[in-house]
């Protein structure tokens, strides 16, 4: 990923921003679950990247804690991302980063905060079953598995093909149930999952986004006719993703992972609102999510 990924991130930090409520509704009813008791909390950023997408709202979980009577928890923050990623910059931006969680509690106030790191894909499994109370994700589980290098697109989802078009669904949905049963697994039980996600829709973002897209894979196109690039070389340029929206998503949660995932709010762009009452549950995990669409 680009060194300055940070500075054209500032939509997505934006977009970040609407989980606050969600963090801090999860954190309470954490605390009021089978862990209350606990005298630690751990927390799992997934997708990291270099911290811009969450250092900053987790510290509202922090925070959220402190007011809940639960200061004294120690709280671990594991960062996951690529082996690529730019860690560097991620312990830089931790250390510097005003307002960000490791800066919540200063002095003696407060049990400590531990900051950690993987280097590890985030479709497999990160962290031991059953041992971490709140995964958040920062705009990251659009980006697929694998890239399908359709012959007409930089993207396979806006293909012309149908096969690359289906393609790029069916591999959609296969990422996006095994990046939630990953999850699941890690999740303790009365766990939350929150994320935040670039989602598919009929409104004038979405729209902007596929514009850029298609100008950007017909400018690729030109460089190729203008010999600046060999065949091979774009043939081999494909951005590995798809966005899938709301509804898309709700339903393979309630078809595939109904025995794993109890959805307790969802929110996004247009589409409806879903909600049921974060009673008790047997369900190894509860699952937090909104869909919220970059401007």
């Amino acid at each position: 990923m680009d060194r300055n990924y940070s500075q054209f991130s500032v939509g997505q930090a934006r977009a970040n921003q609407a989980a606050q409520e969600l963090l801090k509704a999860a954190v309470k009813d954490i605390l009021s679950g089978p862990t209350s008791t606990a005298s630690s909390f751990s927390i799992a950023d997934i997708g990291s990247s270099v911290g811009n997408n969450s250092i900053s709202e987790l510290a509202t979980v922090v925070r959220c804690l402190d007011e809940q009577g639960a200061g004294d928890r120690e709280v671990s923050v594991t960062h996951v991302d690529q082996l690529a990623n730019h860690w560097d910059q991620l312990f830089q931006s931790l250390a510097a980063m005003p307002g960000g969680y490791p800066h919540v509690r200063t002095g003696a106030r407060g049990g400590p905060v531990f900051s950690y790191a993987i280097a590890q894909d985030m479709y497999q499994q990160c962290f031991p079953s059953a041992s971490v109370d709140l995964a958040y994700s920062g705009i990251t589980f659009h980006w697929s598995s694998v890239a399908l290098n359709a012959p007409d697109h930089i993207v396979a989802q806006y293909s012309a093909e149908e096969h690359f078009k289906q393609a790029a669904e069916d591999q959609g949905h296969a990422d996006l149930l095994q990046w939630l049963r990953m999850r699941a697994k890690e999740l303790k039980p009365g766990g939350h999952l929150i994320a935040t996600a670039i989602g598919s829709c009929d409104d004038a973002t979405y729209k902007a986004i596929r514009q850029i897209f298609d100008l950007a894979s017909k400018s690729w196109d030109k460089t190729l006719a203008e010999g600046h690039i060999t065949s091979s070389e774009h043939a081999s340029t494909q951005f590995p993703l798809y966005l899938s929206d709301l509804k898309e998503c709700l339903e393979l949660v309630n078809k595939e992972l109904s025995s794993e995932y109890e959805v307790i709010h969802s929110t996004g762009g247009s589409a409806s609102k879903k909600s049921s009452a974060p009673a008790a549950t047997e369900l190894p995990a509860i699952v937090t999510s909104t869909f919220e669409f970059l401007e």
